[in-house]
């Protein structure tokens, strides 16, 4: 509340120390980090984080059953796709998924 109301700056660390902020790295190494953590996304099923995302962005505010609701929707999807049935397979066939967004 007090950032809120004070509109102060917040150093890197203050961020990290309050949750704002997920990680704090050294100067410097920002954008090796940041794509770092892109290259693990981006090795996920794409079709999980795009979902991930919505739910997030519609749940904000909305109300507990409805967002239980969305997330139901989301999980049908998810476990209906292709990507899924790869997922098992590979990791049944102990290898490296091949996601095709499907």
């Amino acid at each position: 509340m007090e950032l809120l109301l004070t509109g102060e700056p917040v150093t890197g660390e203050q961020a990290g120390l309050l949750g704002i902020a997920n990680r704090v790295v050294p100067a410097g190494e920002t954008v090796a980090t940041a794509l770092q953590l892109a290259e693990r996304i981006a090795q996920n099923a794409p079709l999980e984080p795009a979902a991930v995302k919505e739910l997030v962005r519609a749940a904000d505010g909305a109300c507990e059953d409805w967002a239980f609701a969305v997330q139901a929707r989301h999980m049908a999807q998810l476990t209906a796709s292709a990507d899924v049935r790869e997922g098992m397979t590979a990791f049944t066939e102990r290898r490296s998924p091949v996601w095709q967004g499907r």
